[in-house]
């Protein structure tokens, strides 16, 4: 295009931009968008650590989305506890699960962080003089897993999640979760504020109290309602409480003994057919005699 064509174009378009100032702009520009392209407000949502429902993996690497963030991991633990000892990821030393408010599932975990990868870190080594040393040959100090989860710097952490997960909006709840319970009492605080202290039954010479009722029919809704300074709905049939089954009585109960005498038939060596009709044999003619001499006697 010479340039006497493009002056004619140029004028051509302010004519038509004077006329209709929407019809000169570009058709793909005109588009109104309501929402933004990622929606990353989080007033509506919510996550926490779960433990009955966990991200399945395969392998190591195999995960639908793979993201990373910063965090310092002493307070990682402090806000979310003590995570579960790596089974999904070899590389990692912890892991810890969570579920959003619309069910998905995520896995976070530290990666290739600490010496438990990377092996001891070499005593006579000069990690901090290897300018003599090619780039791609030089070695890094790596911190021990106590140094590692006791630091208070930002390190990197990795997390996987399912397919349709909406994994911005769960790295920036993590973010900002961090950031307002970092002065806030640890988990295990808050946890044996709630609970109290676990039982673990090792002291042979303390009396513990046997707990007959079951954990389900304990926390039920109005213990979660009650929380949160709610009240149930007595018409909502997913609000009644779970009725508590009876045991049954002796009447009702099923007596095993043909199981047992077959049990104790199963045991018992068998007997070849020769063997039997032998047995039988003489029997008979035991038999006999002992009738004969009776005859014989009267």
């Amino acid at each position: 295009m010479c340039i006497r064509d493009r002056a004619l174009a140029e004028r051509e378009r302010q004519e038509r931009l004077k006329a209709d100032p929407v019809a000169a702009i570009p058709r793909r520009k005109r588009r109104i968008y309501d929402r933004p392209a990622l929606d990353l407000d989080i007033s509506d949502y919510d996550a926490w650590r779960s433990f009955d429902r966990i991200f399945g993996k395969t392998q190591s690497y195999v995960a639908p989305r793979v993201a990373k963030v910063l965090a310092s991991p002493a307070l990682v633990i402090k806000v979310f506890g003590r995570g579960n000892d790596p089974s999904r990821n070899r590389h990692a030393t912890m892991e810890w699960d969570f579920e959003d408010d619309n069910l998905d599932v995520f896995l976070l975990y530290d990666y290739k962080a600490t010496t438990r990868h990377w092996g001891p870190n070499l005593a006579d080594y000069p990690y901090d003089n290897q300018s003599h040393i090619q780039p791609r040959k030089r070695r890094s100090r790596h911190p021990t897993y106590e140094e590692f989860w006791a630091s208070n710097e930002l390190h990197e952490f990795r997390f996987d999640c399912s397919r349709y997960a909406d994994w911005r909006k769960f790295r920036k709840w993590f973010q900002e979760h961090l950031a307002q319970k970092a002065n806030d009492k640890s988990f295990e605080e808050r946890a044996l504020e709630k609970y109290g202290p676990i039982e673990g039954w090792d002291n042979y010479d303390k009396e513990y109290q046997v707990k007959h009722k079951i954990s389900v029919f304990s926390y039920t809704k109005d213990f979660w309602f009650s929380e949160k300074g709610e009240k149930l709905d007595p018409k909502n049939p997913y609000h009644q409480k779970i009725p508590i089954p009876q045991r049954l009585g002796e009447e009702y109960r099923i007596s095993f003994e043909h199981v047992r005498e077959q049990k104790a038939q199963i045991g018992k060596p068998k007997q070849n057919k020769d063997q039997a009709k032998g047995q039988a044999k003489d029997q008979a003619k035991d038999q006999a005699k002992e009738q004969s001499k009776e005859k014989a006697k009267e």
